[in-house]
């Protein structure tokens, strides 16, 4: 039966009057039993790389946990006790640790069939939301996350389809053949590689399309991937990696556009749609 525990007090005894169930759950504490972990729990799979793996652990079953220390509670004259409940018309589990004096503390915890998919600060978070609410919300999908983790990691290592790692300067390099003195800082190691990785995972496979978008993001011109600073290189890789597709692109460099218009910038250089 559920009940409606509303008016169920929830604040703690007033000890300072010598409360029976304070006592009794200081001594509870004083005496906590051990709980041997005899149970072995196992394992396997296979992992984002496709390699099998296997362990065991060791636990407690929650049967043997629940044996011990609820024998335990009764020897110090406490009892836990829990039901279905309604509280301010929330269902939940309304739940009660009880003395023999008759002294009790009650608490209700509530049980959503929606469970909330946002983290306290307000954003998504991706460890409770299924796929269909990552498509809706703009997000990766896990697989699509694993899919752009992977094309990362064969950026880096020269290894993505239709792809090579260069042996010298880059033809669109404009800067290759400049002293030293006037070459524009590169990006960090392999940035080059896994910023045209992401492009070519979004379609975006036209040269000019691709430096368009490439200076809506850092928010000036360029002639060549090359010329970005090893910051910009950082930026756009992290744009780039956020985005499951064009729309999400466009929308995050709007973004970032407004964020640089505020800040007293430019807005953009080039123009990817």
């Amino acid at each position: 039966m559920v009940s409606d525990v509303s008016d169920a007090p929830l604040a703690w005894p007033d000890t300072a009057s010598g409360s029976k169930l304070a006592e009794a759950l200081a001594a509870f504490q004083a005496d906590l039993p051990a709980v041997e972990k005899n149970r072995t729990g196992e394992v396997s799979g296979i992992s984002k790389s496709g390699k099998p793996y296997s362990y065991t652990y060791k636990y407690a079953d929650l049967a043997d946990v629940s044996t011990a220390v609820l024998r335990r509670l009764g020897q110090h004259g406490l009892a836990f006790t829990s039901k279905p409940g309604t509280a301010d018309g929330k269902f939940g589990l309304a739940y009660s640790l009880l003395h023999s004096s008759g002294e009790r503390e009650d608490g209700f915890f509530e049980l959503r069939d929606d469970p909330d998919t946002r983290n306290r600060d307000g954003s998504l978070s991706r460890s409770k939301i299924t796929d269909e609410e990552a498509e809706a919300y703009g997000n990766m999908t896990a697989a699509q996350l694993a899919a752009h983790t992977a094309l990362q990691k064969d950026a880096v290592k020269g290894s993505v389809p239709g792809t090579e790692r260069l042996t010298a300067p880059d033809p669109d390099d404009q800067w290759a053949d400049a002293p030293p003195g006037l070459r524009v800082p590169n990006p960090a190691p392999n940035r080059v590689g896994v910023i045209q990785a992401h492009f070519k995972r979004l379609g975006v496979t036209d040269r000019e399309e691709r430096l368009g978008f490439t200076a809506d993001i850092i928010g000036r011109k360029v002639g060549s991937t090359s010329e970005l600073t090893a910051a910009e290189g950082i930026e756009a890789v992290r744009m780039l990696g956020k985005c499951k597709d064009l729309a999400a692109l466009n929308a995050a460099i709007t973004t970032a556009a407004n964020a640089r218009t505020a800040a007293g910038g430019q807005p953009g250089g080039g123009g990817g749609e």
